[in-house]
């Protein structure tokens, strides 16, 4: 008895695309920001939202400008409006910059999210909690979100 195995089936099933996006700068996605408070979540109104896109250069990646893009403040529900934004994310080939999201309270830490993604089409919700400013002493708070080229290692 004679078995045919296909060997490459499995390789060209891989180098099928997985998503296919637009790389044009015109194509758009949106975010919503949620900022709540520590312990039991609790929805934190007033709270200033900076978003801010930073545009990586240098030879070793070592320099970078940001631009303002937008100041939000949350409602009641903690949420800020619903912002539109450039596509920006890993799925991008040749792009570096990112984008930074700075969240204020007077009550609470400061908290700065790195790497926030935009895909095309696609509403992003950002749940941010802060911490109270009697919880330790910190100063502020880093969220970095994992690129998906660390987390496909």
């Amino acid at each position: 008895m004679m078995i045919l195995i296909k060997p490459y089936c499995a390789k060209n099933m891989l180098r099928k695309k997985l998503c296919v996006q637009d790389t044009n700068e015109e194509a758009k996605g949106k975010l919503i920001v949620n900022v709540f408070g520590e312990g039991p979540p609790e929805p934190l109104s007033n709270a200033i939202v900076k978003v801010s896109r930073v545009t990586v250069s240098g030879y070793y990646s070592d320099t970078g400008e940001g631009t303002l893009l937008h100041q939000l403040f949350t409602d009641k529900d903690g949420k800020t409006p619903v912002v539109e934004l450039p596509i920006l994310n890993e799925l991008m080939p040749i792009n570096r910059d990112f984008y930074f999201i700075t969240v204020y309270h007077p009550d609470h830490y400061n908290a700065y999210v790195l790497y926030t993604e935009i895909y095309q089409n696609i509403t992003t919700n950002l749940n941010v909690t802060l911490k109270s400013l009697d919880t330790d002493n910190e100063n502020f708070h880093f969220i970095i979100q994992p690129r998906r080229s660390q987390i496909m290692k």
